[in-house]
This record gives C-alpha cells, sequence and structure tokens, in this order.
C-alpha cells in the first residue's frame, strides 16, 4: 500500500455481516503494519467473522489525547441541565457523528464534518465522561 507503513491507531472495527465487506477487510487488516483496536469488542468480533487478527494489538482511545479548552467554554442552558445530571448521578454518554461526513481522516472530527461539534459533546468531554 503505497509502500509506506500502514498504523490503524484507535479504531473500532465491525460488525462484519457481508461477505463482500468481510473480504475487504481480511485484504486491508492482513496488508496493514498493525490495527491498534481501543476496545476488546471488535477484537471478539473479528474472530466471530474469521477476520484476520494477525496485525492486531490493544490500544487506547485516542479520543484521550485531545485537550480539554474549560476557560474559554460557555455551556448553555441545556448543556448545563446534562452537567448537572452527569454529577450527581452514573451517567453514559455517547456523540453520534454523521460519519459519512469524513473525508479527511486526518483532520480533527469537527473540521471532517465542516460544523462543529454540539455543546454537549464538547462538555462530556471536559468533564471526562466518553
Amino acid at each position: 500500500m503505497a509502500k509506506k507503513p500502514l498504523f490503524m491507531i484507535g479504531h473500532s472495527v465491525g460488525p462484519f455481516q457481508d461477505e463482500q465487506f468481510n473480504q475487504l477487510a481480511n485484504y486491508v487488516f492482513g496488508h496493514c503494519d498493525a490495527l491498534i483496536l481501543r476496545e476488546s469488542v471488535s477484537l471478539d468480533l473479528m474472530k466471530r467473522s474469521n477476520i484476520t487478527t494477525a496485525k492486531v494489538e490493544h490500544g487506547v482511545d485516542t479520543a484521550w489525547l485531545v485537550d480539554h479548552h474549560t476557560e474559554d467554554f460557555t455551556a448553555s442552558y441545556a448543556v448545563q441541565h446534562w452537567l448537572d445530571v452527569a454529577a450527581q448521578q452514573k451517567t453514559v454518554a455517547i456523540t453520534l457523528p454523521n460519519w459519512h461526513r469524513s473525508t479527511n481522516v486526518s483532520a480533527p472530527l469537527n473540521k471532517r464534518m465542516k460544523k462543529p461539534l454540539p455543546g454537549w459533546s464538547i462538555a462530556f468531554s471536559m468533564k471526562g465522561i466518553r
């Protein structure tokens, strides 16, 4: 692949439910130098679907490397409400971006989406909630 090392870092992969997709996944994962997964669910999905795991290594979610910018963030009423809820009880927060807009994987997510991330996403990430 372009005679350059290919490392896939901080990814989740799967599910593998289509034979053509599985063949492509096997090709890409077999030709990369390392597929560094951020969680074990992806590895289990790969094994169940007979996707090659020879290059898999355990890693971390690279989102934890993003700097926090609390000094220039003002929470809206709705965001502040959910921050208060999250501070008072166990909470799970998820971000549901429009991945189909992603064209440049090296750019920050908000740049790839061509719009700012929603305030609740920024607020929860500042609180360390993922």
